[in-house]
């Protein structure tokens, strides 16, 4: 797959549809991160996981508005 810079660097207006597949993936994050909070202990461990997560969500909303 070739690198197509008009869509990497600028804004992509999204729909209706896009909107609620990306609350979605938003509202199901909070949920994972929630009992995280609850499950996992504070170490720098569950720091990454919830980096990690943060950054699953955004190349997902990413993935939304590209495809």
């Amino acid at each position: 797959m070739a690198f197509d810079s008009s869509k990497s660097f600028d804004f992509l207006p999204i729909d209706e549809s896009d909107k609620t597949r990306m609350a979605e993936i938003s509202e199901t994050a909070k949920r994972l991160a929630q009992m995280m909070m609850i499950n996992v202990p504070e170490s720098r461990e569950r720091a990454f996981a919830f980096a990690y997560l943060e950054m699953a969500m955004a190349w997902a909303n990413k993935a939304i508005t590209h495809n």
